[in-house]
Protein backbone atom coordinates (compact mmCIF):
# COMPACT_ATOMS: atom_id res chain seq x y z
CA UNK A 1 0.00 0.00 0.00
CA UNK A 2 1.45 3.35 -0.99
CA UNK A 3 1.82 6.15 1.56
CA UNK A 4 -0.19 9.23 0.85
CA UNK A 5 1.88 12.32 0.26
CA UNK A 6 0.39 15.65 1.19
CA UNK A 7 0.03 17.96 -1.70
CA UNK A 8 -0.93 21.56 -2.02
CA UNK A 9 -0.38 24.38 0.46
CA UNK A 10 -1.22 22.24 3.52
CA UNK A 11 2.12 20.45 3.32
CA UNK A 12 3.86 23.70 4.34
CA UNK A 13 1.73 24.48 7.40
CA UNK A 14 3.52 22.24 9.92
CA UNK A 15 7.08 23.16 8.85
CA UNK A 16 6.24 26.88 8.93
CA UNK A 17 4.53 26.56 12.31
CA UNK A 18 7.54 24.69 13.68
CA UNK A 19 9.93 27.34 12.37
CA UNK A 20 7.84 30.07 13.98
CA UNK A 21 7.83 28.17 17.28
CA UNK A 22 11.61 27.77 17.07
CA UNK A 23 12.09 31.47 16.33
CA UNK A 24 9.82 32.50 19.22
CA UNK A 25 11.73 30.20 21.60
CA UNK A 26 15.06 31.62 20.41
CA UNK A 27 13.78 35.17 20.84
CA UNK A 28 12.63 34.40 24.39
CA UNK A 29 16.09 33.03 25.23
CA UNK A 30 17.72 36.19 23.89
CA UNK A 31 15.34 38.44 25.85
CA UNK A 32 16.19 36.47 29.01
CA UNK A 33 19.91 36.97 28.33
CA UNK A 34 19.47 40.71 27.88
CA UNK A 35 17.51 40.95 31.13
CA UNK A 36 20.18 38.97 32.98
CA UNK A 37 22.93 41.20 31.58
CA UNK A 38 21.02 44.29 32.68
CA UNK A 39 20.65 42.89 36.19
CA UNK A 40 24.34 41.98 36.27
CA UNK A 41 25.37 45.49 35.26
CA UNK A 42 23.13 47.06 37.88
CA UNK A 43 24.43 44.66 40.51
CA UNK A 44 28.02 45.40 39.50
CA UNK A 45 27.47 49.16 39.84
CA UNK A 46 25.91 48.80 43.28
CA UNK A 47 28.72 46.52 44.47
CA UNK A 48 31.26 49.05 43.20
CA UNK A 49 29.52 51.85 45.07
CA UNK A 50 29.42 49.78 48.25
CA UNK A 51 33.12 48.97 47.95
CA UNK A 52 33.84 52.67 47.55
CA UNK A 53 31.89 53.51 50.70
CA UNK A 54 33.78 50.88 52.69
CA UNK A 55 37.14 51.94 51.25
CA UNK A 56 36.55 55.54 52.27
CA UNK A 57 35.03 54.74 55.65
CA UNK A 58 37.65 52.20 56.76
CA UNK A 59 40.63 53.40 54.69
CA UNK A 60 41.05 49.99 53.06
CA UNK A 61 41.80 48.79 49.54
CA UNK A 62 39.25 47.45 47.07
CA UNK A 63 39.98 43.76 47.72
CA UNK A 64 39.47 44.24 51.46
CA UNK A 65 36.18 46.07 50.89
CA UNK A 66 34.96 43.26 48.64
CA UNK A 67 36.02 40.70 51.26
CA UNK A 68 33.97 42.60 53.86
CA UNK A 69 30.92 42.45 51.61
CA UNK A 70 31.46 38.74 50.94
CA UNK A 71 31.92 37.98 54.63
CA UNK A 72 28.72 39.81 55.52
CA UNK A 73 26.87 38.03 52.72
CA UNK A 74 28.09 34.63 53.88
CA UNK A 75 27.41 35.21 57.57
CA UNK A 76 23.95 36.66 57.07
CA UNK A 77 22.95 34.37 54.20
CA UNK A 78 21.99 37.43 52.14
CA UNK A 79 23.03 37.76 48.50
CA UNK A 80 26.08 39.94 48.01
CA UNK A 81 24.29 42.45 45.78
CA UNK A 82 21.54 42.79 48.40
CA UNK A 83 24.13 43.51 51.10
CA UNK A 84 25.72 46.09 48.79
CA UNK A 85 22.37 47.64 47.89
CA UNK A 86 21.48 48.04 51.56
CA UNK A 87 24.82 49.65 52.33
CA UNK A 88 24.46 52.10 49.44
CA UNK A 89 20.86 52.93 50.33
CA UNK A 90 21.20 53.20 54.12
CA UNK A 91 24.91 54.04 54.44
CA UNK A 92 25.04 51.55 57.30
CA UNK A 93 25.63 47.86 57.34
CA UNK A 94 24.50 45.52 60.05
CA UNK A 95 27.46 43.19 60.45
CA UNK A 96 25.65 40.95 62.96
CA UNK A 97 22.30 40.08 61.37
Amino acid sequence: MAESVESGPDRYVDPIGQRIDNLVAALRREVDKVEQLGEALTSRDVIGQAKGILMERFEIVEDEAFAMLQDTSNRTNVKLHDVARRLVRERVINWHS
